[in-house]
């Protein structure tokens, strides 16, 4: 078959193409109309599955309109003079494709339960607009094609639609990811055509001379000679390096939940629970909002660890649903773990220092260790 019998076989469609269009547009809207009485709780397992496809999906329509929208530029900038390409193909697959994913992303979005989020919200509407989008823009080049409409229509939509699916895609990478994440090294005059702010770049710290602890530590020594007696006993003296590092740690004496337990919230949980991403309605991006809790209740039980729900979930099997961090997050390291334990079990101050809670030498041990992990 040569190159024209392809050409007019794709011509011989148009009616097909706009009913089959027309039929993906109302499936379309009937989930935008009455999709939302589904809540996930209720939701059998079955379509939870396929929910769990919506990023694998996602990908086909996105990579196919990028080509799609190259293989115009290129027909309008060639010597053709601008003709459309005659296949209906690629544009086809790329809208019957964002349906799947919009479909996924509905089932997702109600079984994974991010009805208290305005961000997942937003992005599911953008994804549902840019699909219908994306079929309009296939049943404006099928009779663009078909009938050799002028092509500023079709290509009118066709960018319309990148449009629609750039907006969509920032917000589904910001609730993955968290927001600002595509723009986050955006140089400083795309920012400012975004209307962003400029970027920060802290300058790196100087490095610390190796000599600048002995001081502190002469200063330990000096008070500890000052204030044992000449006569003291072996045993005392050997005793006195142990003393060192709650020395140390009670001369920062950080505040325990600000400086200590909220990072590791927000290291290991906040990217799923916060403002814009708040799963089982809980956010955990602030001290008011674990007690607060979810769906499920308080995040946490000031004076006891067994009893807080944050707990109970990362004690949880790391292959059971209910563990948190989810499948795919690291986990906590132990030292996080022992000091979360630790100051739930000593009351949960939201400002309590580290020397009013007395730690131990372990915990102690454990909060520098802790100190010094990365906050991303």
């Amino acid at each position: 078959m040569e190159k024209q019998d392809y050409v007019d076989l794709d011509r011989q469609y148009p009616w097909g193409v706009t009913l089959v269009g027309v039929l993906a547009l109302g499936g379309l809207v009937a989930i935008a109309v009455f999709g939302g009485s589904v809540q996930g709780e209720s939701m059998p397992d079955g379509l939870k599955l396929i929910g769990r496809f919506h990023p694998v999906l996602l990908h086909l329509p996105i990579g196919v309109m990028v080509m799609v929208l190259l293989q115009e530029l290129g027909a309008i900038f060639s010597k053709k003079g601008g003709e459309v390409p005659a296949s209906l193909f690629p544009i086809g697959f790329a809208a019957f494709s964002s349906v799947l994913a919009v479909v996924a992303g509905f089932l997702l979005y109600h079984g994974e339960d991010f009805t208290g989020s305005d961000l997942a919200a937003r992005h599911l509407w953008g994804g549902l607009v840019f699909s219908i989008c994306a079929v309009l823009t296939l049943v404006m080049k099928a009779w663009t094609v078909g009938f050799s409409w002028n092509p500023a229509w079709y290509r009118l939509f066709l960018f319309i639609t990148m449009g629609v699916m750039i907006f969509a895609s920032h917000d589904g990478a910001s609730l993955t990811h968290g927001k600002g994440y595509l723009t986050k090294y955006a140089p400083d005059p795309v920012r400012s055509f975004l209307g962003l702010e400029e970027r920060v770049v802290s300058p790196p710290a100087p490095a610390e001379p190796v000599e600048a602890a002995e001081p502190a530590e002469i200063a330990a020594e000096e008070v500890a000679e000052a204030t044992e007696p000449e006569t003291a006993v072996e045993e005392e003296v050997t005793e006195l390096p142990a003393l060192e590092e709650p020395v140390s740690a009670a001369a920062a004496d950080p505040v325990v939940y600000a400086d200590v337990v909220a990072p590791i919230f927000e290291r290991r949980c906040v990217s799923c629970h916060n403002e814009d991403k708040a799963k089982g309605k809980l956010r955990m991006d602030g001290y008011e909002f674990l007690l607060k809790g979810g769906k499920e209740g308080a995040c946490i039980e000031p004076g006891s660890a067994k009893d807080s729900n944050v707990m109970f979930r990362i004690d949880l099997p790391e292959d059971d649903d209910e563990h948190m961090p989810p499948e795919g997050k690291p986990d906590l390291v132990a030292a996080e773990y022992l000091v979360l334990k630790w100051w739930l079990d000593r009351g949960a101050s939201p400002d309590a220092k580290v020397s009013e809670l007395a730690p131990a030498k372990e915990v102690l041990k454990a909060i520098e260790e802790v100190s010094k992990l990365p906050t991303e």
